[in-house]
């Protein structure tokens, strides 16, 4: 599945420094033409100029096919990134149109038998029923439309995203469809206007409303030419003209050496380095894993990348070292004597069934790039045989023989009583190092038995006139990383402890807000420097890049750093738990103590006032004159009443006092 690539290739056209230009021929064997598109002045550039320009992302491939726009004089790009910018429901329709032409694709390649099996992948789709697809089953003449998207875009699996803004309402019945069908179908060879053509279907279609008494609907001229647009050109040259011409105009001439070939099949795994690494204190860091990828066909190493646990976004990294020119290292290496430049887009790559090669973000980026993803059978790593060797072959002679080594046999370990934690002492950078040179100094210029030559010379020898091929599109790199999400806050983004802000953020910010658009968004980060993050503007459909606040902490820190770093400051927390219990009981302890002899103060201090109070009254009463006074605290509650007259005794009465009175006398 080739999809979006660029090519060093004559007529090319591309962008450089913001100038048009199309690659008008070669000028020596290493040099090429550039002819300007609005100046039309011709200078030549050297090949590795061109090269290194595209590793920095300094070129763009212009682009063909459906839901491109034409941008500037004569280039045309696509208006979104990638599959991630897109909505949902875009996505899953693009992913089930790729579903419908995927069995097709060696036949679009070929040219050859493609009506047949489009008719049997159509049969099949009806047979299927919408139920099961969770699409409608679409038409002979949809699957030709789409193929003829794919096709035209040189591969590229974005053509089949659907255009609703050019969408029209030509939606017929089936036997208007297969009407236009019969009159395409039945084209002779001499040449008919769309005129013409549509004059055939209409009068087709007249003649069938009027024996069969329907009420058929008849299709414009535009609609017509569309349906003929849509039809594989190969089968209707073929029809008209005969096999031959259709084969010289429409065959598969884009790969220089057919079968087998460099970068026609890749095998992409892990392994963990038997290593313990350090800091640059000296303290122990931990083991790394190798991602790999490996060309099946001249057993180069095409990329490959240590991070400190396998995932999608370690094979991504793999990826990106895999296809970007190796001019690199020269400079960060200069020990190392670089003989060939291996590199290049692979055509397909074989994974396992794990879930770092099963998941959305490698998939959907294989896309974007070009690449189809072959899974080999579960429980099968003789599919991947050719990486597993080499993973022994660079353990042996390399990882096991560096101090720090693990060993990958635990007997072997024990036998010969190896401390790997007290021998530790490589750092990071110094593995890095040592792994670019093995694979570039040893490995590659070593005789393979298994490919009968040696790595550097069998790719030299086999990619010798194949045009180097490229992503059309530099930003795919701003894809390849870790993908995180966030809110935009006013203060900016926080993710795993750390804050991202810019004026740019602020700015974005305030656009979603005025649009009502949401404020939650997705950004992408490279595992090895957390100093910033990369967010998709939605609005001006571009990539920001956020810095960290504190850049003096992020900046080139790696996440896994970092991790330990959270980690060790969970870890001081926890152990200081228990003291922070121990003064929180007695901080409660305190509280209530202080709250209980509160509420025994009150009722003591009421008690007193009470009692001096009587003792006040009690002198007064029997006529003593003192100036003796108790002092009481001031309280808000009022002083008591007590009366100064001594009570008098109740009066007993008796039978006859009862008799004698008043009241009795009223009575009887």
């Amino acid at each position: 599945m080739e999809m979006g690539l660029g090519r060093l290739a004559i007529g090319q056209t591309i962008k450089w420094n913001n100038e048009i230009f199309t690659l008008s021929g070669r000028a020596a064997k290493n040099k090429w033409r550039l002819q300007s598109v609005q100046f039309l002045d011709i200078q030549e550039v050297e090949e590795d100029v061109l090269i290194e320009a595209i590793g920095n992302r300094e070129i763009r491939f212009s682009e063909s096919g459906n839901a491109t726009i034409q941008t500037e004089n004569g280039f045309f790009e696509y208006d979104f990134p990638g599959i991630l910018q897109l909505p949902e429901k875009t996505q899953k329709e693009i992913h089930f149109r790729f579903f419908v032409i995927k069995p097709l694709i060696p036949f679009i390649e070929s040219g050859k038998g493609l009506s047949k099996e489009v008719d049997k992948r159509e049969t099949e789709l009806k047979n299927t029923g919408e139920e099961l697809l969770g699409h409608a089953p679409p038409s002979r003449a949809t699957i030709y439309r789409w193929i003829a998207y794919y096709r035209d875009s040189q591969c590229d699996w974005r053509a089949l995203k659907p255009n609703h803004e050019k969408s029209h309402n030509t939606h017929f019945s089936q036997q208007v469809e297969d009407i236009i069908d019969d009159v395409i179908e039945g084209l002779g060879g001499e040449q008919v206007t769309n005129e013409t053509l549509h004059a055939q279907v209409e009068s087709r279609i007249f003649e069938i409303n009027r024996s069969e008494g329907l009420e058929l609907d008849i299709p414009s001229e535009s609609t017509v030419y569309r349906r003929l647009k849509s039809k594989d050109p190969f089968d209707i040259e073929k029809q008209r003209y005969g096999e031959e011409v259709a084969y010289n105009n429409h065959g598969n001439k884009k790969m220089g050496i057919t079968g087998e070939a460099p970068l026609a099949r890749v095998e992409v795994d892990h392994t963990p380095v038997d290593l313990l690494l350090v800091d640059k204190n000296g303290d122990e860091i931990g083991k790394k894993w190798l991602t790999t990828i490996m060309d099946s066909n001249t057993r180069t190493i095409l990329g490959h990348h240590l991070s400190y646990s396998p995932s999608a976004t370690s094979i991504l990294y793999a990826l990106k070292n895999a296809i970007r020119s190796k001019s690199y290292i020269k400079s960060k290496y200069p020990h190392i004597e670089l003989e060939s430049n291996i590199y290049g887009v692979p055509k397909v790559i074989v994974t396992d069934r794990g879930r770092d090669f099963t998941s959305k973000h490698f998939d959907n980026t294989c896309r974007v790039i070009g690449i189809e993803i072959d899974q080999c059978p579960p429980h099968m790593p003789r599919f991947k045989g050719k990486i597993e060797r080499f993973y022994g072959s660079i353990s042996k002679g390399l990882f096991h023989q560096l101090i720090g080594t693990t060993l990958s046999n635990v007997v072997e370990k024990k036998k010969i009583n190896y401390k790997s934690e007290k021998k530790a002492g490589l750092t990071e950078e110094e593995l890095d190092d040592l792994v670019h040179l093995w694979i570039y100094g040893v490995y590659h210029k070593k005789k393979h038995r298994g490919a009968l030559g040696v790595p550097n010379d069998l790719w030299d020898t086999r990619t010798k006139g194949i045009p180097k091929t490229f992503p059309s599109n530099p930003d795919w790199e701003l894809l390849v990383g870790k993908t995180g999400d966030g809110t935009i806050q006013p203060e900016g983004i926080r993710y795993q402890y750390l804050d991202y802000n810019s004026d740019e953020l602020h700015l974005l910010r305030r656009g979603l807000i005025a649009q009502s658009m949401p404020l939650k968004i997705m950004f992408v980060y490279d595992t090895d420097n957390i100093g910033h993050i990369r967010i998709f503007d939605p609005i001006n459909k571009r990539h920001i890049k956020v810095p960290c606040t504190d850049s003096d902490y992020a900046e080139g820190l790696s996440e896994y750093l970092h991790g330990k770093v959270i980690e060790s400051m969970n870890q001081k927390d926890r152990l200081n738990r228990a003291a922070r219990s121990r003064a929180l009981k007695l901080i409660m302890d305190k509280t209530k103590a202080a709250s209980i002899t509160s509420r025994k103060a009150r009722r003591e201090m009421k008690r007193m006032k009470f009692k001096n109070g009587m003792t006040k009254a009690t002198k007064k009463t029997k006529g003593f004159q003192t100036n003796e006074e108790v002092q009481i605290d001031h309280v808000s509650e009022p002083k008591p009443q007590i009366s100064l007259v001594p009570p008098r005794k109740p009066k007993v009465y008796t039978n006859s006092d009862w008799e004698g009175s008043t009241y009795a006398r009223k009575i009887f």
